[in-house]
């Protein structure tokens, strides 16, 4: 292995931690190194937390889309 390739495969994996460690900052998550479902937790914060979902669906334009379909 070439120091080129192990500076690669760091970088790589920093760029990985710092897009995780977004997703947790986005959804108010504290990184927590004993916990190992901070992720999961923070997709749902982020995805299914729609208080009005229907709502929500007629702002995004969903159902006018359906209806041309």
């Amino acid at each position: 292995m070439t120091a080129g390739y192990l500076n690669n495969q760091q970088g790589a994996t920093r760029d990985l931690q710092q897009e995780l460690l977004n997703v947790l900052g986005g959804a108010h998550i504290q990184p927590d190194p004993k916990k190992t479902d901070q992720l999961l937790t923070a997709l749902r914060a982020l995805l299914l937390s729609r208080k009005n979902p229907f709502g929500d669906i007629k702002l995004d334009g969903t159902v006018q889309k359906a209806l041309e379909n």
